[in-house]
């Protein structure tokens, strides 16, 4: 079983100094206004390439399945969260057919596109619904996102009241 994820952006930064760093940057805001998000894939179909069987027997199944759900959570310091964000490739998921809002289901926010993806167009659309909320609220927040192609650079200046912090691995 091969092991994917992000152990190239590693850090130089020594663990001390990045501990000094966040204290800095946190400095002044209170635990409920201080925010993470994080996505992760989950491919729903695929089979495990290693299993707890008889030696010599292999995992049935053929050619290992790509249909995938992006899932993004959002949570603060103080341990509260938002509702979860679901990337699916259906605009309109069987699952869904009973439900008034499909752009919400389950207490989730529902988004498709063709490859099940968060990219930099919808993470724009999200975090521009997200200001707008905290605009609302008269409410500011800190978020610490990774270093992700799919989060935007430009949008600093364009949130209001989010402030974005780029987190280096």
């Amino acid at each position: 079983m091969s092991v994917a994820g992000e152990q190239g952006d590693v850090s130089s930064i020594t663990p001390e100094r990045l501990k000094e760093r966040s204290r800095e940057l946190v400095r002044g805001w209170k635990a409920e206004n201080i925010w993470n998000i994080d996505e992760t894939g989950c491919f729903w179909k695929g089979l495990p390439e290693v299993s707890l069987n008889k030696k010599g027997s292999r995992c049935s199944g053929g050619k290992q399945s790509k249909q995938r759900n992006t899932l993004a959570f959002f949570v603060n310091a103080a341990g509260g969260k938002e509702d979860p964000i679901v990337i699916g490739q259906s605009e309109r998921p069987r699952c869904f057919k009973t439900l008034k809002d499909v752009s919400r289901p389950y207490k989730c926010h529902y988004f498709a596109n063709m490859k099940a993806w968060m990219n930099s167009d919808l993470m724009t659309d999200i975090l521009t619904s997200l200001n707008r909320r905290l605009k609302l609220n008269q409410r500011k927040i800190i978020l610490f996102m990774d270093n992700a192609p799919c989060h935007p650079g430009g949008l600093h200046d364009k949130l209001s009241n989010i402030n974005i912090v780029v987190k280096v691995n």
